[in-house]
């Protein structure tokens, strides 16, 4: 038996999204969110700095309105945000 902890992989086309979504933020989080996408664990700030940047994007306009709740991207995001969180190396601490 292993020790070495299982993670989620991200699909092709949620890789993809991700990459999508972080595009207008700052090099430290598209790299970090790059390296997670090929399947990289992370330091854990890279990560925390990834997830926050899927929450801020999930709560946006863009993936919840007040009248419609959340939309498509929104749910999309919340369907990855979680996986990527595995990816941070201190997850399983």
């Amino acid at each position: 038996m292993s020790d070495v902890p299982l993670r989620m992989r991200l699909s092709s086309d949620q890789a993809a999204f991700l990459t999508e979504v972080v595009a207008g933020y700052p090099e430290p989080v598209r790299g970090a969110a790059a390296r997670i996408a090929r399947g990289e664990v992370v330091p854990g700030e890279d990560a925390r700095w990834v997830g926050d940047a899927l929450a801020d994007e999930m709560m946006s306009v863009r993936g919840y309105t007040d009248a419609d709740g959340w939309t498509d991207f929104g749910l999309r995001v919340d369907d990855i945000i979680g996986i990527v969180a595995q990816w941070s190396e201190d997850f399983f601490d």
